[in-house]
């Protein structure tokens, strides 16, 4: 390893005992939204969504928007 990479390490180390708690409210949020967020749809057009509920049986419908 170079010399410079030790030095970096110490600082790396240093930086995340100074902030562990700030790191680990950021590491929280992110997880959260990578696991909450909704997932993309699987239909690619209107037409599609109406041919799908074109048949008679009941659906359920849901929409959702981060807007």
């Amino acid at each position: 390893m170079p010399p410079y990479g030790t030095a970096m390490l110490s600082a790396l180390s240093r930086v995340i005992q100074q902030n562990w708690l700030g790191l680990t409210i950021l590491l929280a949020i992110v997880t959260a939204f990578v696991l909450l967020r909704s997932p993309a749809t699987r239909l690619a057009s209107g037409q599609e969504l109406d041919a799908l509920l074109a048949d008679g049986a009941p659906k359920v419908v849901e929409f959702y928007s981060d807007f």
